[in-house]
């Protein structure tokens, strides 16, 4: 699940839009289509922004937080395919997305299969009071998928910039793997996001956190914070 903690909260987010950001740019940097991407990529970090400094929703910025990691790492892995495509077997355009489709197809059929199918086991469950969400069996640790986050980051940039083919096609199959076990590593919290959204549905409510009055002291002492807060104020 994610971190509750305001700054766990604040890095995920910002780091996460760095790697799309990052990677998006790299892949499309000479397209005609560059201005969309730098739209997209403006219209995510205001979202972004709105998450860290305002919002007090648990599933709002849940769901950021899982399709940002993910979208993050599946951006980065079909960047290096589509590029490989391109530059060293000079594929089309239409062909050489289709190649760097492959994984995306594979992430969403296992995330559909997560998705609809049932937890076997109790390392996370919620209960909610006063309009927050409890985590009854505590947190997960996230040790080993941080590790493996911060490989595939490294991965995918070194094989950018030494661009050695056969470096890059294994690094690739290292990402696209890599991609499918932190899917499953984070498959229980998924689950439980779920019902979580499903809850708010039903009783048309939105949840917040727990820890809710650490984030916003946190957002009191974040100048950004502070100022977002005057702006808004100003409009009332």
């Amino acid at each position: 699940m994610i971190e509750p903690q305001p700054n766990a909260i604040k890095k995920g987010l910002y780091g996460s839009f760095f790697l799309i950001a990052l990677f998006g740019t790299m892949s499309t940097f000479k397209s005609d289509f560059f201005w969309l991407v730098c739209l997209g990529l403006f219209t995510l970090l205001m979202r972004a922004i709105y998450l860290i400094y305002l919002s007090e929703s648990f599933t709002a910025i849940a769901v950021h937080s899982f399709t940002g990691l993910f979208s993050s790492f599946l951006l980065m892995n079909t960047s290096v395919i589509y590029l490989i495509a391109k530059s060293e077997y000079g594929a089309s355009t239409t062909d050489a997305l289709s190649w760097a489709m492959i994984p995306a197809l594979l992430m969403l059929v296992s995330f559909l299969f997560i998705y609809f199918t049932k937890s076997r086991s109790g390392q996370l469950s919620f209960e909610t009071r006063d309009n927050k969400v409890y985590m009854v069996h505590g947190y997960v640790s996230t040790r080993n998928g941080n590790l493996l986050s911060g490989g595939v980051i490294v991965a995918g940039i070194a094989a950018m910039i030494v661009w050695h083919i056969q470096l890059i096609i294994m690094v690739s199959i290292w990402i696209a793997l890599i991609n499918l076990y932190l899917l499953y590593w984070n498959r229980d919290a998924i689950r439980l996001l779920k019902k979580i959204l499903a809850l708010e549905k039903k009783h048309n409510r939105s949840y917040t956190f727990e820890y809710i009055e650490q984030l916003r002291e946190a957002r009191s002492r974040w100048w950004l914070g502070r100022f977002l807060k005057w702006v808004i104020s100003l409009s009332k």
